[in-house]
């Protein structure tokens, strides 16, 4: 798993966004089947990937998101906010959270 979040990590961003608009099967591999073994860093790359498309009619994007949050927990969790936040655009966990989702129970 090193090397996947190696990969992650390391990928131009544009190209990770293709990948994941072009290619279903794999938003449901990177962020459900291989999420336990992701750093914050990686998690946060997919959440900005995700976060580039409209929420709006994806419900596997929004699933994908959600996973993502719901299994980063204690430090991880503080530090993928941290890195969402200090990217320098409007991708921040506040916006995620009460803007670009908009089921109530996601949020909670």
């Amino acid at each position: 798993r090193n090397d996947l979040n190696e990969l992650l990590e390391q990928i131009p961003a544009e190209y990770l966004r293709r990948i994941l608009d072009g290619f279903p099967q794999t938003v449901q591999l990177l962020c459900v089947e291989l999420c336990e073994g992701l750093t914050a860093a990686s998690k946060a790359r997919l959440i900005d990937s995700l976060m580039c498309q409209p929420f709006s009619g994806s419900q596997a994007r929004t699933t994908a998101v959600e996973h993502l949050l719901l299994t980063t927990q204690g430090d991880e969790l503080s530090l993928l906010k941290c890195i969402q936040d200090s990217r320098g655009n409007t991708h921040t966990m506040r916006n995620l959270l009460f803007e670009s989702i908009a089921d109530k129970e996601m949020r909670r």
